[in-house]
């Protein structure tokens, strides 16, 4: 909501205030230019009524149109930083994600590991109770 409609200003003729000719090229390549010097080329998905407004702004009041200009200059550097922030964050979970996935990864080979030396043990004692357990049956067979 604007602060026109909030004020009950400019109701009606709301569509009269951004419209401009699309078929003025030498305006329209100016309005690209302004915005590639801005950094804000193929940023904004309305870039149409963006132009509606800035070709107005041109027409009817070029202090306010500096002001909408660097306006749409903060609101690129916003965006942009935002964008930037966001890879960046990104970029760190995703790197994070990978540093979990590798320790997990090393903790289950290493309980692999420990299970097999466990097994391993068991099976040595297992082992070594079956050797015991045959030396005593053939002591008592001989003793008999």
């Amino acid at each position: 909501m604007f602060l026109g409609d909030q004020m009950g200003v400019g109701h009606g003729n709301e569509q009269e205030m951004i419209e401009h000719n699309p078929n003025d090229k030498e305006e329209q390549d100016l309005f690209h230019d302004t915005l590639e010097s801005l950094g804000a080329k193929d940023l904004y998905d309305d870039e149409e009524t963006i132009m509606g407004l800035w070709m107005k702004l041109r027409e009817n009041d070029p202090t306010l149109l500096r002001q909408f200009e660097q306006f749409i200059g903060k609101v690129t550097q916003e965006i942009r930083r935002s964008k930037l922030d966001h890879r960046s964050i990104e970029a760190a979970l995703q790197s994070k994600s990978s540093v979990h996935e590798s320790e997990i990864k090393k903790l289950y080979d290493e309980m692999e590991q420990q299970i097999k030396a466990e097994k391993s043990k068991v099976l040595a004692q297992v082992n070594i109770f079956i050797y015991q357990n045959d030396l005593f049956s053939l002591k008592k067979q001989r003793k008999n």
